[in-house]
């Protein structure tokens, strides 16, 4: 920690920016704090409902919030993803005056691709030319992957001609595989795969699924819709504010 402190204290910064409320935000806070200058926050994740997606513990889930809560308090300044956590972070207590929209982009060079990583996605993975679902990201217990199979697996028993590709990997894989292993012949898990690839998933798919109630923004959606995919979205978070709905 005093090294980390003599480290920030030889820059001689004007202003400090911590994006994690963990050990190296409080550093930051605490340097700024000795240093006089401004300390600004940079509010990523929603950690308090992260906690109680993964335990299933309310009581653990309140005291992160009020720790969240806390070191956010202290913060010059406050940048959040999207108005919707802007306005559940004033809920909390946090003044939203000292708030400020943190704007994403992607440049548009990301929607370029090669027609070989388009061809070597589509041979790996698009060979059934049944209308595609995909979901793109971490499989975890916060990202409400459980509504994602339950919508599949509705659309199926109704007899829709419909695919599910999965790209990425994480924790719940092996239960995600177990709850679709019935759907083997309409159900592609990707794995964890690199920018091209994932861009010509992307363009070859039909729809993004993205189900999750607790992302502050949602970059796979800005991504998809960037090459040219529709997203479908749930009524909570960040990411419904960067569709526009019907389009």
């Amino acid at each position: 920690l005093l090294r980390s402190l003599d480290t920030i204290a030889q820059a001689q910064p004007e202003k400090i920016i911590v994006s994690t409320p963990g050990p190296v935000g409080l550093t930051g806070y605490l340097a700024a704090c000795l240093l006089g200058v401004p300390c600004v926050g940079v509010y990523h994740t929603d950690f308090a409902k992260l906690a109680e997606d993964v335990s299933g513990d309310r009581q653990m889930a309140d005291w992160v919030n009020r720790y969240v809560n806390w070191f956010y308090g202290r913060m010059d300044g406050l940048f959040v993803p999207s108005r919707f956590y802007m306005t559940r972070l004033a809920d909390q207590g946090l003044d939203h005056a000292r708030m400020r929209l943190f704007r994403r982009s992607l440049d548009a060079s990301f929607a370029n691709i090669g027609e070989r990583a388009v061809a070597e996605a589509r041979r790996r993975w698009f060979g059934d030319p049944a209308p595609t679902l995909l979901y793109a990201g971490r499989f975890s217990k916060e990202k409400n992957l459980s509504l994602l199979t339950e919508v599949f697996k509705t659309l199926v028993g109704q007899g829709v001609n419909v695919r599910l590709v999965l790209a990425g990997d994480g924790p719940d894989r092996e239960a995600l595989e177990d709850s679709l292993a019935a759907y083997a012949e309409r159900v592609c898990f990707t794995g964890r795969i690199g920018r091209e690839q994932l861009k010509a998933v992307y363009q070859l798919s039909d729809i993004l699924l993205f189900p999750s109630l607790s992302d502050t923004f949602g970059m796979s959606v800005l991504e998809a819709q960037t090459m040219g995919l529709p997203a479908l979205v749930s009524l909570a978070g960040g990411p419904q504010e960067i569709i526009v709905d019907g389009k």
